[in-house]
């Protein structure tokens, strides 16, 4: 809360800052809400990822705001145009600050956790976080384990819809979510149905 992702020393560190954030916010908020009922779901409610329960660099964000403001630059979103203006301003820094005028780099659908076992997997060995010193290795092993997941990611029975609801992130990134695919998963895009989306599932993530 007191940190300002802006001033650590570089663009990973500062996205590993905004990973880390928002899965440990996604955590707090379950442990908070669902008060140990497993059939809690994100996304009954409706106020999950629009509330703005906590602070980041001293300013109050929603879990839609940093991942559809900060992350994505998505300053029309409907959750992120609702900032005042001060606020605004701050995440559209802190999304320069990311991806310093670059394109954004979509892996980092593969390592944010909504709290729902359709969601890519929570780092499961150390350090369980995301660090700027060894994100790019990070980046790269979340995305390969996701995309290795017919569950999850991509098979035969279709693809994330994630590729569905971030599509142009994908296109943008790798020219499209083929390329994307062909790109990070072991075997490329062969054996995966493209042309299907897998039913995301959002039951409670929890280890199985």
């Amino acid at each position: 809360a007191g940190l300002d992702p802006g001033e650590l020393s570089s663009p990973d560190g500062r996205l590993a800052y905004w990973i880390n954030a928002y899965n440990a916010t996604v955590i707090r908020e379950v442990i908070l809400q669902a008060g140990g009922d497993p059939t809690f779901r994100v996304i009954d409610g409706g106020a999950f990822f629009t509330t703005r329960s906590f602070a980041y660099g001293g300013v109050f964000l929603s879990l839609d705001q940093i991942e559809q403001g900060v992350m994505r630059g998505d300053f029309e979103h409907e959750n992120v145009a609702t900032l005042g203006e001060e606020d605004l301003e701050k995440v559209r820094q802190w999304h320069e600050q990311i991806w310093e005028g670059g394109k954004i780099d979509a892996r980092f659908h593969a390592v944010v956790n909504c709290g729902a076992l359709g969601c890519p997997n929570l780092l499961a060995e150390a350090p369980y976080v995301y660090q700027g010193a060894i994100l790019e290795e990070q980046l790269a092993k979340a995305t390969a384990a996701w995309l290795a997941s017919a569950e999850k990611g991509a098979g035969p029975n279709g693809v994330s819809m994630l590729f569905t609801w971030y599509q142009q992130d994908f296109v943008d990134d790798a020219g499209s979510v083929e390329a994307f695919i062909e790109a990070h998963r072991e075997g490329g895009a062969s054996g995966v149905s493209l042309g299907q989306s897998i039913e995301y599932d959002w039951t409670l993530n929890a280890p199985q």
